[in-house]
């Protein structure tokens, strides 16, 4: 007995799952395409460096980093 005839008490009607499967499709593809569109327009979070989510100490740290490596004093 396959799944869609214990759920629907009959062989499978292929028509059906078609259908089912399509707007299974499209749905997906809309939601990613409204959710692509959506991200370009939006802001993102915190790419300044006024962000109040990154410690002071993980500044200091990445100014550190960056002066390591370039040679010049960076973000101070």
């Amino acid at each position: 007995m396959t799944l869609s005839e214990y759920i629907f008490g009959g062989p499978a009607n292929t028509h059906w799952q078609t259908l089912t499967a399509l707007a299974v499709v499209a749905a997906t593809v809309l939601w990613l395409v409204l959710r692509t569109t959506s991200k370009s327009r939006r802001v993102s979070g915190c790419g300044g460096s006024g962000c109040g989510a990154v410690s002071k100490d993980a500044k200091k740290l990445k100014a550190h980093l960056a002066t390591r490596m370039t040679g010049r004093v960076v973000g101070r």
